[in-house]
């Protein structure tokens, strides 16, 4: 559970009234109190619902006090909210703004950011809208894959926003082999047609920083001592076989986060691609890393995933592995070294764990990496491994 403190998004909640009657042209919004429900997701407390939410966080004592109690607490440290939304769901910070769900439409909100400087970037809400733009355009009207649809998109005051169509989706199970079905055969074909027109770069121009100091930081930092000694040691061998970084792989624009939260079916059985504002130009193959981890590194939807990949851009299927391997391992360093600067035990866990994952898949995708590279005939052009530890 997170620690959600109403006070945070103060900026945003005392913009919803104006913002939502600019938007939804709506009667006059009522005062709705919301109850923290789960995770950061409140939902209204009616007259339906108000008891059995109330009873959920009771402390023990007697009924009646144990209601007291709760709606005392409740009523001090959540301010009464004006909106029309069914429910509303904080971000994991204030950064992330907050979602407020309609019937029909969702409305995304965040405090406005500072474009300035000498890398400005984008907003976020133009990336939602070029990144859906840009997949219909190559896919066509008739395409397999659905994007909620953008009403509204721009800056309020202090606060940003974005209006889309509410869909009724679920997310894609691993374990359902229709949906494994679905993947393979609908959508990994879409998305290649997508990506089909890329940019060849080296990996390395990927990161910001040079991959061997930040690994090395890594290696002297103190969180390898809070490792178990077969996670520092699986560190250490993933360093001392790294591959070049400079290889070149196709890049192209794509989701930023192609996780099966944000790969949905609808119900209807339709496809549909949700949250693009990662949406950014990146080496094809780690579109696909959050795909392929919860079928399993390995399992028969990585192995089509990499075989379409490597048939397409005709590039040997050792490199599609090669990349998730360096790209996992990094990923890994920085929350190593995000940990080891915490002063917080429990934030320095958070990152540690974090760092855990991300190391075990680079282990396995090192693993089907040099399992590829045994059957891949010798005129195949395939890098040659470093192999001296950075």
């Amino acid at each position: 559970m997170f620690a959600y403190k109403f006070e945070d998004y103060e900026v945003l909640i005392s913009a919803l009234p104006k913002l939502e009657a600019k938007l939804c042209p709506l009667a006059s919004p009522e005062p709705r109190f919301f109850i923290d429900f789960s995770s950061g997701h409140y939902r209204i407390a009616n007259r339906q619902n108000f008891l059995s939410l109330l009873r959920s966080f009771s402390q023990p004592g007697g009924r009646v006090q144990r209601l007291i109690a709760s709606t005392q607490s409740y009523l001090k440290s959540h301010p009464t909210i004006e909106t029309h939304a069914t429910s509303i769901r904080l971000g994991r910070d204030v950064s992330k703004g907050i979602r407020l769900f309609y019937p029909n439409v969702t409305l995304k909100v965040r405090q406005k950011s500072n474009s300035d400087g000498e890398n400005p970037q984008k907003p976020w809400f133009i990336l939602e809208q070029e990144g859906r733009d840009s997949l219909r355009r190559k896919l066509g009207d008739s395409t397999q894959i659905r994007v909620p649809q953008v009403f509204a998109a721009g800056e309020y005051g202090e606060v940003s926003y974005l209006l889309e169509e509410r869909l009724d989706l679920r997310m894609l199970g691993p374990r359902n082999a229709e949906d494994r079905r679905l993947l393979i055969d609908l959508f990994l074909p879409n998305l290649l047609t997508w990506y089909d027109s890329p940019e060849w770069r080296p990996f390395s121009s990927l990161f910001g920083e040079t991959i061997g100091d930040l690994l090395e930081e890594t290696l002297r930092s103190s969180v390898m001592a809070q490792l178990d000694p077969a996670q520092s040691q699986r560190f250490y061998k993933l360093v001392d076989t790294l591959p070049e970084l400079d290889m070149a792989v196709p890049f192209a624009e794509g989701l930023g986060d192609m996780s099966l939260t944000n790969a949905c079916v609808s119900s209807n059985g339709e496809l549909v691609l949700i949250d693009w504002e990662a949406c950014h130009t990146r080496p094809v193959a780690l579109e696909f890393d959050r795909l392929i981890r919860p079928f399993g590194i390995g399992s028969e939807v990585h192995q089509v995933i990499r075989d379409a990949y490597s048939q397409q851009f005709q590039m040997s299927p050792e490199l599609f592995d090669r990349q998730l391997y360096l790209f996992c391992l990094i990923e890994s360093s920085r929350q190593f070294l995000s940990g080891s600067s915490r002063p917080d035990p429990k934030k320095r866990q958070g990152y540690i764990q974090r760092g855990a994952i991300f190391l075990d898949a680079a282990d396995k995708f090192a693993q089907t990496a040099q399992h590829c590279s045994r059957r891949v005939p010798s005129d195949v052009g395939v890098v040659a491994p470093v192999s001296s530890r950075l």
